[in-house]
């Protein structure tokens, strides 16, 4: 959420969403409720609800949308809707659902390099550095933030990769707020 236009980062109230822990080799996350926010867009001004998210947001079927607008897992304004609410401008989005994240390496992140403006680390290659699609606290920004106390680190990466993508790659992130 931004305050005054400013990304705080990740915050201590995302970190006691859930924890996580080692089985097998992988870092696992105990599944846990979250709240996908949105306002709606210009192009789904005018139309169905369920219309919108059967066509832009294809990773679930019909039916779990139906079923997700009938429980009032999925809300508009914060009121609970029905199969043929019509959105309007700026109309508030709300879609809480379990998530159940995939697991990752339990390899260390390595943190090579920390200054007060930048972070050198080994990344191991499993791990996607933002949060992105199924992951959120198995991605590198959680997991430097919660384990290692990293919570300002900016989106602004200078990634540098090796040509094997199952190698170790280090990440030079900024840790500054300009």
């Amino acid at each position: 959420m931004r305050r005054g236009g400013r990304d705080p980062g990740v915050t201590k109230h995302m970190f006691d969403e859930t924890s996580s822990y080692i089985e097998n080799g992988l870092r696992r996350i105990i599944p846990y409720y979250f709240v996908f926010e949105t306002h709606t867009k210009g192009r789904w001004v005018g139309r169905k609800l369920f219309e919108v998210f059967c066509k832009e947001f294809q990773s679930d079927s019909p039916e779990y949308y139906e079923n997700a607008i009938d429980s009032g897992r999925i809300k508009v304004n914060q009121k609970a809707i029905s199969m043929v609410t019509v959105l309007k401008d700026n109309d508030l989005i709300t879609h809480q659902l379990h998530r159940h994240e995939p697991p990752v390496t339990a390899r260390q992140i390595e943190i090579v390099v920390e200054t007060s403006d930048v972070v050198v680390i080994n990344k191991p290659s499993s791990i996607p550095v933002h949060p992105c699609g199924r992951f959120r606290h198995n991605s590198v920004i959680f997991i430097l933030g919660k384990e290692f106390g990293l919570t300002n680190l900016r989106s602004r990466l200078k990634i540098y990769m090796p040509y094997d993508k199952n190698l170790i790659c280090t990440c030079v992130m900024n840790n500054k707020i300009k």
